[in-house]
């Protein structure tokens, strides 16, 4: 009995992590609300930037399934964000 209850609660994280994956456009979002926020100024200044075509070219991501990696290039700068149950933990 133990055991099936572990394992439907395994189930049960793997499926919200799914659900939850964010993704570019969650990105995006994030993006221009950090600039709000007056978080980073290379981040400021991707998030005024991030629109159209330029949000596609400068965000690239990875979907894992349960996660995303994010990789935002900017002209003198990387930043690498990962992106888990709708939010993003900046790692580089």
């Amino acid at each position: 009995m133990k055991r099936v209850v572990v394992i439907l609660c395994l189930v049960a994280l793997a499926v919200a992590l799914v659900l939850t994956n964010p993704t570019t456009d969650d990105m995006v979002t994030y993006l221009k609300n950090q600039s709000k926020d007056g978080d980073s100024q290379a981040l400021n200044w991707l998030s005024s930037q991030v629109t159209g075509v330029f949000a596609k070219t400068s965000v690239k991501s990875t979907n894992l399934g349960l996660f995303s990696i994010f990789k935002v290039q900017l002209p003198d700068d990387q930043h690498l964000l990962l992106g888990v149950m709708g939010n993003f933990i900046r790692l580089k």
